[in-house]
């Protein structure tokens, strides 16, 4: 065989390889890439970048790195449609990202961000109890949700110990030390449920009585 078949040979089978391997590291490296920015601090480093698929009850969160690049693994994302969502305290995405997923192939989705001053949204529960009026100690018993709730299993509604919000609360307050304010002087028969003005019972930070 001569010299430059043997050439041309070696040359398409190291093109093949190429080729190849760029459609492995597509599967099995990155399904969905991007970076995090803001006018305020342009590249962003630490934001939670999530994506969840339509008709999907799974989501899969990367966090970006210091150069505000974030990449989800191929093994994590399944082919289809994935609406992205971030989560960064003070910040909220400036449209509504999305991207399609598609086998063997990488996604690219850059991420601008702007500023807000409505951060409700991006707390989580925990937050939201650590963010409350009072002491740690006034606070401590939020901190055990089975103080108010059986998480195993009850007949009683939302899980609760008790069969009514009102009897639960009355464990820990006093309804006719409380006074008129409620109707609830010593031998009245009126019951108003509490959550009728304590609606942000699980936390405010509006007011110390948890009225909305």
């Amino acid at each position: 065989m001569s010299g430059k078949r043997i050439s041309a040979l070696l040359s398409a089978v190291a093109a093949a390889a190429l080729l190849n391997a760029g459609g492995t590291q597509a599967q099995n490296g990155v399904a969905l890439t991007g970076t995090v920015s803001s006018a305020a601090e342009g590249a962003m480093e630490g934001v939670l970048v999530s994506a969840k698929k339509d008709g999907g009850n799974i989501t899969i969160t990367v966090v970006s790195d210091d150069k505000g690049h974030y990449a989800f693994p191929a093994d994590r994302l399944e082919p289809g449609h994935y609406n992205i969502k971030i989560r960064a305290t003070g910040y909220i995405s400036e449209n509504r990202p999305a991207a399609d997923v598609a086998p063997g192939k990488t996604a690219t989705v850059d991420l601008k961000l702007g500023k807000t001053d409505n951060i409700a949204p991006q707390l989580t529960s925990a937050e939201w109890l650590a963010s409350m009026p009072g002491t740690d100690e006034q606070k401590a018993f939020l901190q055990d949700c089975t103080t108010c709730h059986t998480p195993h299993g009850t007949q009683n509604p939302r899980l609760l110990n008790m069969p009514s919000i009102a009897t639960l609360c009355n464990q820990c307050h006093s309804p006719v030390s409380a006074g008129g304010v409620h109707g609830l002087d010593a031998g009245s028969t009126t019951v108003t449920p509490c959550v009728t003005c304590h609606t942000m019972i699980h936390g405010s930070n509006a007011s110390q009585a948890f009225i909305r």
